[in-house]
């Protein structure tokens, strides 16, 4: 910790004289504020705490002059929060917490639905407030101001136990493959695929949908299978910082299978291997949306095998919030219309814009 102070720029001597406590008496009566910004920091995920660092510190930025801090690691919240202290942009207050002003952290940790962590805080200063005097009716004023809130959001927080966190503003990329034109790999592939018209229809329709929600939309026609995987774990390397992902691929496919635009297959479990396996997606939502046939092949052939693709996950629980929703069930066709694209796909885009707001 010390060589990252140092590194920052930072006196440890200074700070250590003027944060820690150096008489025996009081070792046990570290700041109760301090405890509850480092409960804080315990308790938030690595995304989340990157969304805190990242709005915070734009807004600490905007109103401090000088140099901002150059270090961009959300793992190490306690860095950016001590950052602030020095900057009095947060303020511990005294050891009741009287003068105490955790504003900025509370607003953002509310408009993020992080209420706990903002209860955290403001329970914190208000406990600590001395009962007899002003400051301790401010205080009382204050609490009974939460309950209240507490008490009128009671029926939305019972339905949101257990809801994953989406927001219009930082929903996520939406990955669209949209496979139309195929070729043959000699050595690799069967028979070349014939053209699937239609599915421009697919990919314009996603794209309105799903912009109109909020996501980053990434287009791509005519991929091979190389470039799916490339694509797919881009997509999940820069999600970091976002709510969700979803990966749509329109193509032909067999049981299990989904074709690259070089006429060869990826097996359908792998792809959801591969967004399973990145911490950036972890307890997030995983979409794997597929337009495609899932019929048997009609002949068993090694060219017919899918492209191995070496991902594993580690435990069952990598695949939770993932979901797969395919466009028929294996051993059947999938249908598309030439001119009006496939009827999955629009039946999809018709419910979401009938329940989203």
């Amino acid at each position: 910790a010390r060589k990252v102070l140092r590194r920052l720029g930072f006196c440890w001597q200074e700070l250590r004289m003027h944060y820690l406590p150096h008489i025996a008496g009081i070792t046990l009566h570290v700041h109760p504020l301090l405890k509850s910004l480092y409960r804080m920091c315990e308790e938030l995920s690595l995304a989340q705490s990157g969304r805190l660092f990242l709005d915070v510190g734009e807004k600490v930025a905007s109103q401090q002059a000088g140099d901002p801090l150059r270090f961009y690691d959300p793992a190490y919240l306690e860095i950016f929060l001590l950052d602030w202290l020095t900057k009095r942009s947060i303020k511990l207050g005294d050891i009741n917490a009287a003068g105490s002003n955790v504003d900025l952290l509370v607003e953002h940790l509310k408009f993020n639905d992080l209420h706990a962590q903002a209860k955290l805080l403001t329970d914190t200063i208000i406990s600590n407030a001395p009962e007899p005097d002003a400051a301790g009716t401010a205080a009382m004023a204050i609490k009974q101001e939460i309950e209240s809130d507490n008490q009128q959001s009671k029926a939305p927080a019972i339905k949101r136990i257990g809801a994953l966190k989406l927001t219009r503003e930082n929903a996520g990329i939406a990955l669209i493959i949209n496979q139309q034109e195929f070729h043959r790999n000699k050595l690799l592939s069967p028979d070349p695929l014939h053209r699937r018209d239609g599915t421009d229809v697919d990919k314009e329709r996603l794209i309105k949908v799903f912009s109109s929600m909020g996501y980053n939309v990434e287009a791509y026609d005519n991929v091979d299978h190389l470039g799916i995987i490339e694509r797919i774990r881009s997509a999940c390397e820069r999600s970091l910082l976002r709510d969700s992902l979803v990966v749509f691929i329109l193509s032909h496919g067999f049981e299990e299978a989904v074709y690259g635009a070089n006429s060869i297959a990826l097996k359908i479990s792998d792809i959801e291997n591969m967004l399973c396996s990145y911490g950036t997606l972890s307890n997030k939502p995983k979409l794997l949306i597929i337009q495609a046939c899932q019929e048997k092949p009609a002949q068993k052939k090694e060219q017919n095998e899918p492209f191995n693709l070496d991902v594993t996950t580690r435990s069952p629980g990598q695949h939770i919030n993932m979901l797969r929703a395919m466009s028929t069930v294996n051993g059947y066709a999938a249908l598309r219309h030439t001119q009006k694209g496939s009827w999955f796909i629009g039946s999809l885009c018709d419910a979401i814009d009938s329940h989203s707001s």
